[in-house]
């Protein structure tokens, strides 16, 4: 199976090899014919410069935001004072009307302002103004939590800006496409998005654009759990931040941490505390609300990975209690699932089911899948240490089933980095105005990237696809061992001795086994004297001893509490078999922390019979367990035939 699924890759990037090596060497030809020059719209700053390089209207717009009553009395000023101003100024002004509305929350005069922007694009056919009036609503649409409607406005604006490469409004479209795709779990656009933005932005040499790039790609990469990979790009967008005159406080304190949740991740706990102090003193100096429950957010995540599970479960609660915590679903939901994984830790299972039940509900709308698939898997742990063991099964399968889904979104992800550095290159060189010799240079240099990039990507494929291959039979391994192994005991449970009944794996159906019933005699005074931690030492060093004595076609099995269950091979002597097992346990000494303790058992045995008659019926374990209550009734510490 694993020859044909290499053999369907290697055809599979052969094809995609061989298509762009004829695109690039026979298709994409540079000519003075085919090489279409493409007209460069210029940004409204940059038209309003050509009018006059000091022009009022760009002052005005700056100051809209730190005082809007006195911009608004400028801007009236100006108005007065040019009856019969040019197209752009009149766009420009109705920019600054509707920024002053908003630093002014006043609503009303805001859609004045739109409605008067979408009049004058539809008057003059202005596209570029149609396009940015589309990404405004589509923001609008993100606020609303309205992914659908908000992914059809970028997609649109996307097209008219593209069409014409209008990059001084791509820039911004990209980095809003990106956040849309990456909330709507769509990450190969959301990683499309922002790759192509970033590369605009390093054009244009903007450390706060770059800075906004490389963090979302940050973010995108820790969904997909690359760790290195998200703190490369983290680590960037706060360098590139530090560069820039004046920072904006509360997106600093946002990349700090989520460096600080990378680090957490990759189990680099002092820089992850590092990183989360540096944010803090920061939050000191300001922040709003966000900040201040993404903080609490990280705090939980960090008393998480150092095990103090009472603090994170406490923080955890902070967070959901904050005054604003619901204007922030994502990070209520979140808060929510850390506080039932501290919850669970601690065993206050009802309370862990309770937050986890609420942070499923917001996953759910808010169409968050990665989590909603991690919530499958606090689930299933929680259902299997409850017994709840057929809900447990069916919750791992479909937590593993998920896991497979992204996978292969995973997989896409590798093409389109390579796909994206042949659109992003092809977009600077219809832009471009160099030279026919500049250009078809730059398409011989590029034929070579080209190659090199398809040759790596298909080693690097290869490699990852082994890899995964591998770790998921190692998860199906571990779902096995959760299915049909008692996770304290290693002993196997009731429905691995089912399964072994229906379909016989370890037993030999030819031979003939007794069933020999194990109590632990006075179980419950040791988990009342000395706790029931102590308890499950008993129990797992107990299992241990007599798993020792176990063939390989045998099968020990925890039945229930301080019970098991022992599926023996007919041998001679059987009576003194069963009497060298009580033995065992009796003389075996348990260390249980600060002492040692004895414990002894009573053994009940059945009469031999075939791995069929077990099957059909119960008659051989009620036999046994008779004789456990006979080897109590008669003082305990042995065991009892059955006559």
């Amino acid at each position: 199976m694993l020859k044909k699924y290499f053999f369907a890759l290697f055809l599979s990037l052969i094809a995609v090899l061989l298509y762009a090596t004829v695109e690039v060497f026979f298709l994409a030809q540079t000519t003075p014919e085919n090489h279409k020059q493409f007209s460069v719209i210029e940004s409204p700053e940059r038209q309003l410069a050509k009018i006059d390089k000091k022009h009022p209207l760009l002052d005005i717009y700056i100051l809209a935001k730190s005082d809007p009553t006195k911009a608004s009395l400028s801007l009236s000023s100006w108005q007065e004072n040019k009856p019969s101003p040019e197209f752009i100024e009149q766009i420009y002004s109705q920019k600054i009307a509707r920024r002053i509305a908003i630093y002014s929350f006043d609503d009303d005069l805001k859609k004045q302002a739109e409605q008067k922007l979408a009049s004058l694009a539809n008057q003059h056919h202005t596209k570029w103004l149609k396009a940015w009036l589309l990404h405004i609503e589509a923001k609008s649409k993100i606020r609303q939590n309205n992914l659908d409607d908000a992914m059809a406005l970028i997609s649109k604006a996307l097209d008219i800006a593209e069409q014409d490469n209008i990059e001084f409004l791509l820039y911004d479209f990209y980095l809003t496409a990106g956040v849309i795709f990456n909330a709507a779990n769509q990450l190969s656009k959301a990683q499309q998005a922002f790759i192509q933005g970033l590369a605009i932005a390093n054009k244009r040499d903007d450390y706060y654009l770059k800075s906004l790039y490389n963090n979302n790609l940050g973010l995108l990469y820790v969904h997909l759990e690359q760790w290195q990979n998200a703190l490369s790009h983290l680590d960037k967008a706060e360098a590139l931040l530090e560069k820039r005159k004046t920072q904006d406080l509360n997106f600093f304190i946002i990349i700090l941490f989520n460096q600080s949740f990378a680090h957490t991740q990759a189990r680099q706990h002092q820089l992850a505390w590092q990183k989360h102090q540096s944010a803090i003193q920061l939050l000191e100096q300001g922040g709003d609300d966000y900040t201040r429950i993404v903080s609490l957010k990280n705090l939980t995540r960090l008393y998480f990975a150092e095990k103090e599970f009472t603090k994170a479960a406490e923080t955890a609660k902070q967070c959901i209690s904050h005054t604003s915590i619901d204007k922030y679903k994502k990070q209520h939901a979140i808060c929510a699932f850390e506080q039932a994984k501290a919850l669970f830790q601690l065993k206050h299972i009802d309370k862990a089911e309770q937050s986890l039940l609420i942070s499923i509900e917001m996953f759910k709308e808010i169409k968050h899948e990665r989590f909603l698939t991690k919530s499958l898997l606090l689930n299933a742990q929680l259902k299997e240490f409850t017994g709840d063991t057929d809900k447990a099964f069916k919750l791992y399968k479909q937590y593993y089933s998920n896991e497979r889904a992204f996978l292969f979104e995973d997989l896409r992800l590798l093409g389109n980095a390579i796909q994206l550095q042949k659109v992003t290159q092809e977009r600077d060189l219809l832009s471009s105005q160099n030279t026919l010799a500049l250009l078809t240079k730059q398409v011989d240099d590029q034929k070579v990237k080209m190659l090199w990039l398809w040759l790596i990507a298909i080693a690097f494929a290869m490699t990852w696809i082994i890899w995964h291959f591998y770790k998921m039979k190692e998860d199906n391994q571990r779902l096995y061992q959760l299915s049909y192994k008692d996770p304290l005991t290693k002993a196997s449970n009731r429905r691995h001795y089912q399964q072994e009944l229906d379909t016989p794996r370890i037993l030999n159906s030819q031979l003939h086994y007794r069933l020999v019933v194990v109590d632990l005699d006075h179980f419950k005074k040791v988990n009342d004297l000395y706790g029931h931690d102590k308890g499950d030492k008993v129990l797992k060093a107990t299992a241990q001893v007599l798993m020792s004595k176990i063939d390989n076609d045998e099968l020990f099995v925890r039945w229930g509490g301080e019970e098991f269950l022992m599926v023996l091979k007919e041998r001679d002597h059987f009576d003194a078999y069963m009497n060298s097992l009580v033995d065992m346990v009796a003389s075996h000494p348990i260390d249980i922390g600060d002492k040692q303790i004895n414990v002894t058992a009573s053994l009940g045995c059945s009469n031999p019979a075939t791995i069929t008659e077990l099957k059909s019926s119960d008659s051989a374990f009620k036999l046994a367990d008779n004789c456990l209550y006979q080897a109590k009734r008669n003082g305990r510490n042995r065991a009892v035939m059955p006559l």
